[in-house]
């Protein structure tokens, strides 16, 4: 864990290692306390895994290698935009780009790569054959809930890990799950009830991402406001692309207005 912020995970019984996630650049005490656990248990790190481009999980990559070795591969899932793709360079060395489904094995873990978008557009998680576990990176944390860049990606995510029955769940922050079935519901049903209160807002009259913060957020503090109308305009794209709503100006303008498609029918 880095800190009380990402969590990273060493993985295997053996000699060598799998190391999930890097971290924060920089934090001198994460390289301190990881050089510690290598020592102990006599273990390196032969191959390191990247869940997704955030710096809070790509981060410390440049670091790792410095203190563990420049040589070890790191692995991790491409963009699907190519927007993204061209924005996004690293310099921390080379990324090798992996396939949906790719098995990586060490002593002790098996894990295999699961696509699993909405956070963002190359997230992964991770599949833990000998405990039936799934490292979950930022689709679910251990508390609280998490932020998405596509809302119908992440709810068939959050679909796909309840139906790889998972007996616990390594998040990227916050604790351990250990209830995960009970924790998705509560994933997906907080989505579907923030849905269900927009589109009955819509219903009756149209509204604005904006306008529909101010109900749906109003005992929250403005300055969260405009963090909020964003993710209300993630939901809206997604009725949009069901056909359910349509918008009258840019579907990325907090202030565009929105209405129903078919008024008064969900």
């Amino acid at each position: 864990m880095t800190l009380l912020g990402t969590n990273t995970y060493l993985v295997g019984t053996g000699t060598h290692r799998i190391l999930i996630d890097t971290g924060n650049p920089n934090v001198l005490e994460y390289q301190s306390l990881l050089k510690k656990v290598l020592t102990d248990t006599q273990s390196v790190i032969s191959q390191i895994i990247i869940t997704h481009y955030h710096l809070d999980h790509i981060g410390g990559l440049s670091d790792t290698r410095k203190l563990c070795g420049q040589d070890i591969p790191a692995f991790k899932f491409d963009f699907k935009s190519p927007q993204l793709k061209s924005v996004h360079k690293y310099e921390d060395g080379p990324i090798n780009y992996i396939q949906d489904n790719h098995v990586f094995s060490v002593e002790g873990a098996t894990l295999t790569a699961k696509y699993n978008p909405g956070h963002t557009d190359d997230h992964m998680i991770l599949w833990l054959e000998e405990e039936r576990a799934i490292f979950s990176s930022d689709t679910i944390l251990g508390e609280g809930t998490t932020k998405f860049t596509n809302f119908a990606d992440y709810m068939q995510s959050l679909k796909d890990i309840k139906e790889m029955k998972p007996t616990t769940i390594y998040p990227g922050h916050g604790p351990v799950v250990s209830e995960p079935i009970p924790h998705i519901d509560y994933y997906i049903s907080h989505r579907q009830r923030r849905e269900e209160q927009i589109v009955s807002l819509l219903q009756q009259s149209d509204q604005s991402a904006l306008t529909i913060v101010q109900v749906l957020y109003k005992n929250y503090p403005v300055e969260v406001h405009g963090e909020a109308a964003d993710v209300v305009l993630l939901h809206l794209q997604k009725l949009q692309g069901e056909r359910r709503v349509k918008c009258r100006g840019d579907t990325a303008n907090r202030e565009s207005l929105w209405t129903m498609s078919m008024p008064n029918k969900l």
